[in-house]
């Protein structure tokens, strides 16, 4: 089944229909109407706030999307969803001082997720802060000594605190 069967299958589903006619909308690049859209189903599904925060970023619209993060998560406070998602935002954009902030409150609660790990050591990297990275993969290598992955992005501070040595 398509994309334009799927919303007219939606029937009596709001919320199906509010996502595949927002979905539709943001393929076609008409992002207001989308966010229009993807609002009709907050009120049953939160996650509709992640589609919304997507749609600001797709529009280079960082403060808005932030906010739409913080907004979901002020109303879903049991969740790191949107603290991921609004985390993985803020590296993207290139303000890791802010991802560090979040992951380290995600941290505070699973202390044991390697994502959040990883995802922490790659902010640390780009601030050039080599030995935070480095035990942050230690921690994440010791929930999971069989990722080559985080060993080798360990790997990698270490070179770069070499590299940064002779320079």
């Amino acid at each position: 089944m398509n994309v334009i069967e799927n919303a007219l299958s939606a029937g009596e589903n709001l919320n199906k229909l509010s996502f595949w006619k927002g979905l539709i909308l943001q393929e076609i690049k008409e992002f207001n109407r989308a966010i229009a859209a993807y609002s009709k189903g907050i009120r049953d599904d939160k996650q509709f706030y992640f589609y919304i925060a997507n749609c600001y970023r797709l529009m280079g619209k960082a403060e808005e999307a932030l906010q739409t993060f913080d907004k979901a998560t002020k109303e879903n406070p049991e969740t790191s969803f949107f603290q991921y998602h609004k985390s993985n935002y803020l590296r993207e954009i290139g303000r890791h001082l802010e991802a560090i902030v979040v992951m380290d409150q995600l941290l505070e609660n699973s202390s044991n997720r390697t994502d959040y790990l990883f995802h922490k050591a790659n902010s640390l990297r780009a601030l050039e802060k080599h030995n935070e990275a480095i035990q942050a993969m230690n921690i994440a290598i010791h929930y999971d000594a069989s990722s080559d992955l985080f060993k080798e992005h360990k790997n990698l501070s270490i070179k770069l605190i070499k590299v940064s040595k002779k320079n």
